[in-house]
């Protein structure tokens, strides 16, 4: 089941996570860092399976597959430098926690969008700044 989609309604919550019963009666266990917000108590949720435990229960994720937000992330990047002039003050040295509190992503996260963006030409990093291309203008209104 490693990396399937599943189904299910959240039945409990707790500080540190949700737990959830899948559409195949699996008791499934969505971690705080594996999700974007807390699903509320009797959401219907689909997650990916990023675990199955020795008893069967499943650990799960809200959070997308890799390929999958990558462009979100590498967008809404592309988006913050288009609102503040073209040039951010982050890059591959910054502190995680500043990333995550910028950008609600991990620093490997940012790191990989960032990657992805200056693979297609649209960002240039030097001296720990991040600076758009010209050829990436803003819409003007």
């Amino acid at each position: 089941m490693f990396n399937q989609n599943v189904s299910g309604t959240v039945y409990k919550l707790l500080k540190v996570g949700s737990f959830v019963l899948t559409d195949n009666y699996l008791i499934g266990f969505i971690h705080e860092s594996e999700r974007t917000s807390e699903p509320r108590l009797g959401e219907y949720v689909k997650a990916r399976v990023i675990a199955v435990k020795p008893d069967g229960t499943l650990n799960l994720s809200l959070r997308g597959r890799v390929h999958e937000v990558l462009s979100d992330d590498a967008e809404m990047i592309l988006t913050y430098l288009n609102s503040v002039g073209g040039e951010m003050p982050f890059g591959d040295k910054s502190e995680p926690d500043a990333i995550r509190a910028k950008f609600g992503i991990s620093k490997a996260q940012f790191k990989r969008a960032i990657g992805s963006l200056m693979k297609a030409r649209k960002v240039t990093q030097e001296h720990g700044l991040i600076t758009r291309l010209n050829s990436e203008t803003p819409e003007s209104d």
